[in-house]
């Protein structure tokens, strides 16, 4: 009988883990009629169970576990409470189980000693039974009580049902984390060389464990995929002018979603319930598609209704200009919604859905690719989260005996059957909420084949068998033909482990195995594929660093200069007595080369082992090899060469040789070594492949024998390197019989990639021209060789090629094929710009990054703003790293006619010179620009380049550095350019695009549709009056209209008193507006008067006076003084027709040489936000380019017009016509990191507690909330009293769980805060103090504004772009209340979205001090840390960071007060908070709130506050 006592302890003891194995029992035990098993955790359940069954009716059965194990020792008052308990929170109960740990005694004839019966267990159950029956009766309802006592659990245990929970339960199999750990550190043990913890690096294939394992990384990403599908979702209002059939349609998609919801809900527990993702995916597909139609329609309205609009530019119906704009929001939004449901689609297969599913995966991957350092990796990880987890060898494995023995033997479990091994771990898992992983890693070593083939699918199902069981099995690619058969496949999840794939995972190999170890990157991108090899990498990384050096050799490049590296490295660290000298180098290199030419004369890609033994034996005759080691097995050992099945091996032959076979490990490498080998003696290599030829064998009767690609790919090579000639050329029949062969060219292009530079040709030109691949593989081939120096097919062969095309042809040759680079991470051209962007480029020769620079200043021309932005962010960094490169690459792009490239090359230069303080490193960057832009004659015609190089001027002047060479007054506007001639109509217009096809830039710039036209040019036109510069300034009607009546009424007091008159009946009309007609309209008797009041005052003027009156005072008589101006003379003026201003900018796309013959099929792709998120067509580009100039011509000759209460002026920088700055030069991809520096603080986040319900109210009500936040003011939370806050934000909430049905996400709880400076004179502070408390002021409207996409940040306190008055009024109106005070804000928010600068993934934005604060503080930017100020020390004085719910920026208290006391002015805070929380789980909102506000002064260095709340 079973011992209760004896049950294992958790971590409360025996009782908890006597109450899991009730609920595993009830589990394995299913009442009939079952369908949904809940566990629930907590305090008796916190519903009194701690399980229920489900049932198809909706009726439950609950479970109740009560640890006594004596029946003497039972409490039955606690077993009532839990009984009311459930009866109370589980309506739908019909039976509750009652499992007691002992035998309940029945009746004896013992007495008391009063003479009654001694009390028992059984009288005992059925007085309480009866008790709660007749409970549940009073609620209405028949509940069955049921005891589960320590003999029906014995015999429950008994079943197949719950084999193996005796076992771990009553410890007859330990699977402690102890003991797991124990067994995994073993097995690692025994992987030596192919594990090593501390070189790990993640990569893409790990997500199969988080689906083996369920784990929590897994979940979030299903999680979010869903939620991301629910809160897009939400489309908001459907526009009215959307037809009927349409808005069905939307109806049909919101119950979609909202079935969606239900489908995925599970996705919000922590089940070990399958997941249907079939039903999953039919919906979200169904979705998809039925979302689609919908865009397509909505869009079709759009396009049909657009269409039927004007063409001119003249004014539009109201609610026609609301209501399209927000069908576009519309679109834009269905759009999103697709999107989500299309990621939700890949989460859905994923590599962890899939094995998910399967809970069995199968890793296979070449020699070297990381197979068992992942799953090593991987078993360790999910044993430190405590998850168990088995790890084995294929070598662990004999033929003698079955798999299932072996392990029980492996493990040391004694007698213990498989079964009950897997059921024991099963509990484990099951009582730990997590899956338990089985990994074995290797399978075609040891008895491999013989074994694993017939096997594995019976392991893999009596495994599965167990729901909470994982497996994972790894193969060598080579064996898992020979080793897996299909019905393995068929239940297995297959995963190919290819190393470093990602530029991400390269990236951190980098850091992992060079970084780490002081070794310098390569100056050049990777181009090798061994780099991305884990066990190349890392014995190349150890052979340097056990070298002692610190770099890889220089130019290392081509499969000869990297094996030549690899042999040496390796021989000279081979882990014998020989290490550190050369001895062995020679036997190592003479052993491959041994067995490369047995491989050669056999002609075949492989040896025997024995043969392979007796040659490399045989070179280290005379060297003592490590002790049990031969030389072949320490070659094998140190990754040179790898066994391999038996390709001879015919299973169905019992006498076949079955023994593996050896290669080289690295394919490349062997085939190489055996091509040296064939051609060692060969001289004259005409006719090697003829019939009868020492390498006929190679080809076959339909061409490369499949067998020998790799080896004709190495032959290609070598006929290069050593013969100067191309293999092809030397084939039977001459290269035109082989060139289509797709292997031909292949190999021809892999040999472009690996030969030496001597290797090339005008011939290696011509065949390059005679490819059948798409140009954009071309032209990335020659990306991937672009910064080899001294390479003849370097960026120097592109310059060269590009610079003599004009911009039509070169953009159909080039643009467009590196446009493919769009978003993609993997193109040659993405990684050249990562590699630019890297740390490292600061140890590349000059050679390389001025090659680099050409190339990348040749990927401006893209029509994509992704690679645009990207790459000139690359230049920027390029430039500041190596300025001497600035001037040569200027001078090679003097000539270049592509407005695109000499914009980002200013753009680029002005970038540097916005992160560069150093004067005299300024004035060289002010030298290349005026040289180029100003010094050589006209500036560039376009808005943006010209001030890029002004910028660079300005910049340089204000350091005191700049070449008294240079007119700065040159540099400024007006630049004297041609004023633009709106003399074009459309039919001349269209004439013109007809005879080239250009219909799509007149549909763009004003036919149909227009959205360049009506969106991109028509406001930034309209900035600009039709007013020359030449010309007298335009007036507003306020300054004409006083002008007008300082004239008339000198010393004429009646025309005053007159004109008064009339300004106050106009003051005084009363404007009502008719929503059906959309006019004003204005009582009769109001403007009976306003008629009068002006016939009074037209009686008092002349004829003259009279009609001045009408051009110039009659608009600011009437207080019509809003938007419009006067120009002197002649009346209302007028804005840049904007019509003809779209008739120019197409005229001018059209001229710049756009066809449709040399741009077929010219159209936008890709998705993102708005045109820049995508590939442009370049007809596009051609307006952008259009547009520019018109802008820069404008600019140079027209007047900008007063706007809402500013005056006309002249242009003075991009920022006068809104939003035509494209790029943030002065931040780049890496400045969103904070770079730790000495003496910055580290800015505690704010965290909510995680409470119960009932403590929520007073953690909101807390009393000192208010103070608490104001004192972080003073730095309260940072550690010392050294700094002070300029402006701090954050908030936090602990999300509420989504219920199933609701789309919105409620919070537990929710807590925020701003706090803020103020600077203002003594007496304005003791008023606001005064005032702002007494009538309980709300802050919010007073907090510091923000500039968007404006000013750079780089251009903060160093140039005149960002505002310089430093005061603000901050005014109070309100009941009784009229109020202002004049104060400083002395930071502001900045923010640069990522529409405006694909280089900038999530946009760019910090608070920042404002220009005065700087300068009144003497600092200058931190070039490293965007967002850091410090003195002329480098002391930081301004220190700034944020993330998506914090944001601060600090300042040196000692600074600031010194600061603020020369310019008499005191620090005040302010703080604005709310706090709130659900308090009762049934309301889907906060149900106790408070907001506050309060201020915080200095009085004599002591903090004095005031604070004022308000709650509901």
């Amino acid at each position: 009988m079973l011992d209760f006592t004896k049950i294992i302890s958790g971590v409360a003891g025996q009782r908890d883990t006597f109450e899991e194995l009730v609920c595993q029992v009830a589990r394995r035990v299913p009442p009939p009629g079952y369908a949904e098993f809940r566990r629930i955790h907590g305090a008796g359940g916190d519903g009194g169970v701690e399980a229920v069954w489900i049932l198809t009716t909706g009726d439950e059965h609950g479970y109740q576990a009560k640890f006594y194990t004596k029946s003497g020792d039972v409490d039955w008052s606690a077993i009532d409470n839990s009984v009311a308990t459930a009866l109370a929170t589980h309506p739908r109960l019909t039976t509750m189980i009652i499992a007691i740990a002992c035998a309940l005694t029945g009746r004896t004839q013992r007495v008391t000693k009063k003479g009654q019966p001694q009390a028992n267990g059984w009288d005992a159950w059925d007085q309480h039974k009866a008790r709660w029956e007749a409970s549940a009766k009073a609620l209405g309802r028949n509940v069955a009580f049921v005891p589960w006592t320590a003999p029906d659990l014995e015999e429950m245990l008994t079943r197949v049902e719950t084999t193996g929970l005796t076992a771990y339960w009553f410890g007859g199999i330990e699977l402690s984390p102890e003991w797991l750990a124990r067994q995994c550190q073993r097995t690692v043990a025994a992987l030596e060389e192919r594990y090593h913890p501390e070189d790990h690096v993640d990569v893409s294939t790990s997500q199969v464990f988080d689906g083996l394992l369920r784990n929590l990384p897994f979940r979030t990403m299903l999680r979010r995929a869903r939620e991301d599908v629910l809160e897009n979702g939400r489309l908001g209002a459907t526009p009215e002018s959307l037809l009927d059939a349409e808005k069905q349609k939307l109806t049909t998609i919101a119950e979609k979603i909202r079935k969606f919801d239900e489908a995925t809900a599970i996705l919000e527990l922590n089940t070990d319930s399958a997941f249907d993702y079939t039903n999953w995916r039919d919906q979200a597909v169904d979705l998809r598609k039925r979302v689609f139609e919908v865009i397509q329609a909505v869009n079709e309205i759009a396009r049909a209704a657009k269409a039927k609009r004007p063409s001119t530019s003249g004014p539009h119906m109201v609610d026609e200009d609301r209501e399209w704009p927000s069908v576009d929001y519309f679109i834009e939004a269905l759009r999103k919604l697709q999107s989500s449901l299309g990621q939700f689609l890949e989460a859905v297969d994923s590599p962890g859905s899939l094995s998910d599913q399967c809970r069995f995966a199968l890793l296979d991957g070449r020699a070297g690719s990381g197979k068992s350092h992942l799953i090593a990796s991987q078993v360790e990880r999910a044993l430190g989260e405590n998850a168990p987890a088995l790890f084995l060898l294929g070598t662990d494995f004999t033929l003698h005996g079955t798999i299932e023995n072996q392990m029980i033997a492996h493990f040391e479990l004694g007698g213990s059957k498989f079964d009950q091994f897997l059921g024991a771990l099963n509990a484990r898992a099951e009582a730990l909420g997590k899956r338990a992983l089985i990994a074995i890693d290797a399978v075609n070593e040891g008895a491999g084949v013989q074994l694993w083939r017939s096997a594995l699918q019976g392991l893999a199902q009596r495994i599965l068998a167990y729901p909470r069981l994982a497996l994972c099995v790894s193969c060598r690619r080579e064996y898992v033909d020979h080793l897996v058969t299909p019905a393995v496949n068929a239940i297995a999840t297959r995963a190919e482990v290819t190393g470093f794939e990602t530029p991400e995972e390269i990236e951190a190999a980098a850091r992992v195995y060079m970084d780490r170890r002081g070794i310098v990157r390569p100056a050049t991108p990777w181009l090798n594929p061994e780099f991305s090899n884990p066990l190349f990498l890392r014995t190349a990384c150890l052979a340097i660093e056990r070298d002692g050096r610190t770099t890889f050799p220089r130019g290392m490049r081509g499969t000869s200069e990297v094996l030549n590296f690899l042999l040496d490295s390796t021989g000279r660290h081979l882990g014998t007595s020989y290490d550190g000298a050369d001895t062995l180098v020679g036997p190592v290199r003479r052993a491959l080369l041994a067995l490369a030419g047995a491989m050669a004369s056999d002609q075949r890609d492989y040896i025997t082992r024995g043969r392979a033994h007796t040659l490399v034996e045989a070179v280290f005759q005379g060297f003592a090899p490590p002790p049990s080691k031969t030389w072949l097995e320490l070659l094998r050992f140190r990754g040179l060469l790898r066994y391999d099945p038996n390709p001879a091996h015919d299973p169905a032959d019992p006498l076949s040789d079955q023994d593996d076979v050896l290669r080289i490990s690295f394919q490349r490498f062997q085939d190489h070594l055996v091509a040296n080998a064939l051609l060692q003696h060969v001289a004259d290599p005409a006719g090697l492949f003829d019939a009868g030829g020492s390498l006929s064998f190679v080809l076959g009767k339909h061409g490369v024998q499949w067998e020998w690609r790799g080896l004709f790919y190495a032959l290609f090579l070598h006929f290069a390197d050593r013969y100067q000639v191309e293999l092809v050329d030397l084939l039977p029949g001459g290269a035109d019989a082989w060139w289509d062969q797709w292997p031909v060219q292949d190999a021809y292009i892999d040999s472009i990639r690996w030969r030496t530079v001597g290797a090339f040709s005008d011939r290696t030109l011509e065949l390059l021209n005679r490819l059948d691949c798409h140009d954009e593989n071309i032209i990335a081939l020659l990306i991937e060789l672009a910064v080899v120096e001294n390479h003849p097919w370097n960026a120097e062969l592109l310059d060269r090629n590009l610079a003599c095309r004009k911009l039509p042809h070169r953009d159909a040759f080039w643009t467009r094929r590196i446009n493919t680079a769009h978003n993609d991470a993997g193109h040659p051209l993405t990684r050249l710009i990562n590699w630019c962007l890297n740390l490292g480029i600061g140890r590349a020769e000059d050679g390389t990054l001025g090659l680099a620079l050409v190339l990348l200043a040749w990927a401006c021309t893209s029509s994509s703003a992704n690679v645009r932005d990207t790459a000139s962010k690359a230049m920027i960094h390029i430039f500041l790293e190596r300025p001497a490169l600035i001037e040569p690459l200027f001078i090679r792009f003097a000539t270049c006619d592509d407005p695109y490239v000499v914009e980002r090359l200013f753009g680029a230069l002005y970038g540097a010179s916005l992160r560069t303080p150093d004067p005299a490193r300024l004035a060289g960057y002010a030298i290349t620009a005026w040289r180029h832009a100003f010094g050589c004659g006209q500036p560039p015609v376009h808005i943006l380049t010209r001030d890029y190089a002004r910028g660079v001027i300005e910049l340089s002047a204000s350091a005191g550095g700049l070449d008294p060479s240079i007119d700065l007054v040159r540099c400024r506007p007006p630049y004297g350019t041609k004023a633009p001639a709106f003399n074009l109509t459309e039919a001349k217009v269209e004439a013109r695009a007809k005879r080239v096809g250009a219909d799509s830039i007149l549909r763009s710039c004003y036919k149909g549709l227009a959205d360049f036209g009506r969106y991109t040019l028509q406001y930034r036109v309209e900035r600009f009056a039709a007013a020359p510069l030449k010309g007298p300034r335009p007036l507003t009607s306020a300054e004409t209209g006083q002008a007008f009546l300082e004239d008339v009424s000198r010393g004429r007091p009646d025309i005053a008193k007159a004109f008064e008159a009339l300004r106050d009946a106009h003051r005084l009309k009363r404007i009502s507006f008719d929503a059906d007609t959309f006019k004003m309209t204005v009582p009769a008797s109001d403007r009976k008067r306003i008629e009068v009041a002006e016939e009074t005052l037209l009686a008092l003027l002349t004829a003259t006076q009279a009609r001045r009156y009408a051009s110039d005072a009659k608009r600011w008589a009437a207080n019509e003084t809003d938007h419009a101006w006067i120009m002197p003379g002649k009346g209302l003026g007028k804005q840049v027709d904007a019509h003809r201003a779209k008739l120019w900018v197409a005229n001018r796309a059209i001229a710049l040489g756009w066809t449709e013959a040399i741009f077929p099929r010219d159209h936008t792709s890709g998705e993102g936000q708005g045109d820049r998120g995508r590939v442009e067509r370049i007809g596009k580009k051609y307006q952008r380019i259009a547009m520019m100039e018109l802008l820069a011509r404008l600019a140079d000759n027209n007047w900008l017009k007063p706007d809402w209460g500013s005056l006309a002026k002249t242009y003075s920088d991009p920022l006068d016509v809104e939003f035509i700055r494209d790029i943030e030069p002065s931040v780049l991809p890496g400045d969103n990191e904070m770079r730790p520096a000495a003496g910055m603080p580290d800015v505690p986040l704010l965290r909510c507690p995680d409470l119960a319900a009932g403590e929520r109210e007073a953690w909101v009500l807390d009393p000192e909330l208010a103070p608490q936040r104001l004192a972080l003011a003073l730095g309260a939370d940072l550690g010392s009293g050294d700094w002070l806050t300029l402006y701090r934000y954050a908030s936090h909430d602990v999300e509420a769980p989504r219920r199933k049905g609701s789309w919105d996400v409620s919070w537990e709880q929710s807590d925020f805060h701003f706090i803020a400076m103020l600077l203002m004179p003594p007496r304005t502070r003791e008023r606001f103090v005064e005032e702002t408390e007494k009538h309980r002021d709300d802050f919010h409207e007073w907090l510091p504004g923000n500039v968007t996409d404006g000013p750079y940040i780089g251009e903060l306190g160093r140039r005149a772009t960002w505002r310089s008055d430093p005061w603000s009024t901050l005014d109070a109106r309100g009941r009784n209340t009229d109020r202002s005070y004049g104060v400083i804000k002395p930071t502001i928010g900045y923010q640069w979205e990522s529409h405006l600068d694909e280089s900038l993934g999530n946009g760019f934005s910090r608070q920042v001090p404002i220009p005065w604060l700087i300068t009144a503080l003497g600092l200058r930017p931190d070039i490293e840390n965007v967002g850091v100020y410090a003195d002329s020390q480098g002391l930081p004085i301004i220190v700034s960071g944020r993330d998506d719910r914090h944001s601060y920026i600090l300042v040196r208290r000692a600074a600031l007060l010194a600061m603020a006391r020369r310019n008499e002015v005191e620090p005040v805070w302010t703080v604005i908070g709310e706090r709130s929380a659900r308090t009762e789980g049934n309301k889907r909102t906060s149900d106790v709130r408070v907001r506050y506000n309060g201020s915080l002064w200095l009085d004599a260095d002591i903090a004095v506050l005031r604070h004022w709340s308000r709650s509901d």
